[in-house]
């Protein structure tokens, strides 16, 4: 008989408390075996009071905040022209705006940045041995006793200056910014009502995506959101690598059900899916009505089964707004957009979709220790590197997303600032080129095979013999990657058979140019001064405005084999 009860009773006990070191939640060990003498037993049979393990083992506040994200999944959406489904949210059309603004920066920011030694800090600081875990011994303890939930008041922004920062990037050209919403860790930047775990609760304790959002709408720029939520992200426990491989080490925090609403349950646990999937429904529906953000980025697709209606309330809502134009748009990494995203990396040739690319200086969050993770994500890219970078997408009808990473106090580090000052230098003389621009017959030529799939983008600059071209109305622009040693550029595609060339110009240089086109080529003189570093650009003008095409058998460069 007492055999029954006692696998009763472990059968019946929430995970945590049948594997963990500890006793977590209000229904705590002893409190079930008073259950248990108060309860009688039929047939070996255990009875339990109303008072349900599973929900009385987490706070009731968070039990509140899951009933009222489920009340808002099954409340209406705003009214307008946009269906709840698939393929009515994919149809909608990218806004004229993120055409012509071809460059954005992103802050790819939060308590992520605290250790500056890993991307996935929150992860790995439960996965021995990782530079992760070994920075938080070192300077928080063990993770045992210390969680992630413990350190995040040490992502402090008391140094940060948005205002500032929004000036050194409308400066550096950027026509829309973006603030993270929530990252893999879970926590919101936000305002936000359906989690406790929020940039005004925790950390710098102040409305991150708020205060950003006002410098941005005061500097003209345009703002966006992006959204992270992956429910597998924590470890439910230790891992540790040994020789015979790896072995478990018992519960964390993670584990602990007062601390769900920022892990979340393990896998496995009733209702898990729905709760997370609520949660991220309602948190983003949220920040949507409070911020009104003109753009949305998903790391991934879109978020769920409920993603549809929540983009048709973002459409709607924002068409609404408008005056019956939508101004609006999200990206995601898969055809679910008019607008797809690709991490690090760039298409391989001139698309008819308009498309982004998101990249970083270096890292995604700060990183700048020595112990990191992995060095080809600390690798800081030149400024050269990374307009050769800009000038490729937007040749090829995309826009470039650069992150710009800050430390956990919200500066930013001397080679952002080295980087953000080259832009801003060559923007006041090429801006014209990159800014309202469209893309021409041909991306461009040259040698230059250059890598093209998802986290492999432009790590070094290409050559002066590598040519790119944008067009506005009438107007051709050729950017020359480099100054040539020479004193020449030779630009095949605008031979003769492009059509008959009226007048060049170099951006930046007062005087007239020595040229001349054949049937082969068009031939230029530079003068003896360059006017700008890092790229050249020509202004072209055909005869009597005569728009120019490509002429056959230019020289285009290759992407590497399985490029995208």
């Amino acid at each position: 008989m007492i055999r029954n009860v006692l696998q009763t009773l472990t059968a019946l006990l929430p995970v945590p408390l049948v594997a963990g070191r500890r006793s977590y939640g209000k229904c705590r060990i002893k409190q079930f075996f008073s259950l248990l003498v108060a309860r009688p037993l039929f047939g070996g049979l255990l009875l339990l009071a109303p008072c349900a393990l599973a929900d009385n083992s987490r706070p009731s506040e968070d039990l509140k905040r899951i009933e009222a994200a489920a009340a808002v999944v099954a409340g209406p959406i705003a009214a307008g022209p946009v269906a709840a489904n698939a393929q009515a949210i994919q149809a909608v059309p990218c806004p004229d705006w993120f055409r012509d603004a071809k460059f954005g920066i992103w802050s790819h920011w939060g308590p992520g940045c605290i250790s500056g030694v890993d991307q996935n800090y929150a992860r790995e600081m439960y996965h021995t041995p990782t530079p992760a875990y070994r920075y938080h011994v070192k300077h928080f303890g063990d993770p045992n006793v210390v969680g992630y939930k413990d350190i995040l008041k040490y992502w402090t922004a008391a140094k940060w200056d948005p205002e500032g920062l929004m000036k050194l990037y409308k400066e550096a050209g950027a026509k829309y910014f973006v603030s993270m919403g929530r990252h893999h860790d879970n926590v919101d930047l936000y305002d936000s009502q359906y989690t406790y775990w929020n940039s005004v609760n925790i950390g710098p304790k102040k409305d991150v995506a708020g205060l950003w959002r006002q410098a941005a709408v005061k500097e003209g720029l345009r703002f966006g959101l992006s959204f992270h939520p992956h429910s597998g992200y924590y470890r439910e426990g230790m891992r540790e690598k040994t020789q015979a491989g790896w072995k478990d080490n018992g519960p964390f925090d993670t584990s602990d059900p007062q601390y769900w609403s920022l892990y979340l349950p393990p896998v496995g646990t009733p209702g898990r899916d729905e709760e997370f999937s609520n949660g991220v429904y309602a948190r983003i529906k949220d920040a949507i009505d409070k911020y009104q953000p003109d753009l949305l980025y998903f790391d991934g697709g879109l978020p769920g089964a409920l993603g549809p209606k929540l983009m048709a309330h973002y459409f709607n809502s924002n068409i609404a707004r408008h005056g019956g134009t939508n101004e609006g748009l999200f990206t995601v990494k898969s055809d679910q957009s008019s607008v797809r995203d690709l991490e690090r990396g760039e298409m391989k040739d001139l698309t008819t979709q308009v498309w982004q690319c998101d990249t970083s200086e270096s890292s995604w969050f700060y990183m700048d220790e020595p112990a990191a993770a992995d060095e080809l994500y600390t690798f800081h890219r030149s400024p050269t590197t990374m307009l050769h970078l800009l000038i490729d997408i937007v040749s090829k009808n995309g826009n470039l997303l650069m992150n710009i990473p800050q430390r956990a106090d919200g500066t930013i580090d001397e080679h952002c600032e080295i980087l953000l000052t080259e832009f801003a230098d060559w923007m006041k003389i090429n801006g014209e080129v990159i800014f309202g621009t469209r893309p021409w017959g041909i991306y461009g030529e040259g040698p230059s095979e250059l890598p093209r799939s998802n986290y492999n983008d432009l790590k070094s600059p290409m050559t002066s013999r590598d040519i790119r071209f944008t067009t506005k109305g009438n107007v051709l622009y050729a950017f020359v990657l480099g100054w040539p040693r020479d004193h020449r550029v030779t630009i095949r595609s605008l031979a003769k058979p492009a059509g008959t060339i009226a007048a060049i110009n170099l951006l930046g240089w007062p005087k007239t140019l020595d040229w001349k086109q054949t049937d082969n080529a068009l031939e230029i003189n530079l003068p003896s001064k360059k006017p700008c570093d890092h790229a050249i650009t020509f202004k072209i003008i055909g005869t009597n405005s005569e728009k120019l095409t490509p002429a056959p058998g230019a020289s285009i460069g290759v992407p590497s084999p399985g490029g995208r």
